[in-house]
């Protein structure tokens, strides 16, 4: 079931749940958790045949992810799986700037200097 009527969700460690994003694999949420912060909930639906493939892509992700350290690199909090449904939600830093795509489709034909900008940032 989709994270806002999840167990996770309805445990009370989640509030202000709102859609921000859809993924290949799932929807993804913006969320205020049970610390005050907040952050993006990336889930994973048991809903296809395809479900074991996305499982281990969603724990390789996690697990790549946490072990990485950088400014430019998104935090991961946590992994967590619903015992019931095994539904998996990446729980994640928040970043309110958009996507590259987004970017891009803001300013047309990115201009030089701005493309380096970009490049190098995403380099680091």
């Amino acid at each position: 079931m989709p994270f806002p009527s999840s167990s996770l969700a309805q445990s009370g460690r989640f509030t202000d749940i709102r859609p921000i994003g859809r993924g290949a694999c799932g929807q993804v949420y913006a969320a205020r958790d049970n610390l005050g912060r907040v952050v993006a909930v990336k889930e994973a639906l048991p809903g296809d045949q395809e479900f074991a493939w996305v499982r281990a892509k969603f724990q390789k992700e996690a697990r790549l992810q946490a072990a990485l350290h950088h400014p430019n690199i998104i935090a991961i909090y946590s992994l967590e799986e619903d015992r019931e449904t095994r539904e998996l939600y990446l729980i994640c830093e928040y970043a309110n700037g958009g996507s590259l795509a987004d970017q891009i489709e803001a300013v047309g034909c990115m201009p030089e200097a701005l493309a380096i900008t970009v490049a190098r940032d995403i380099c680091a």
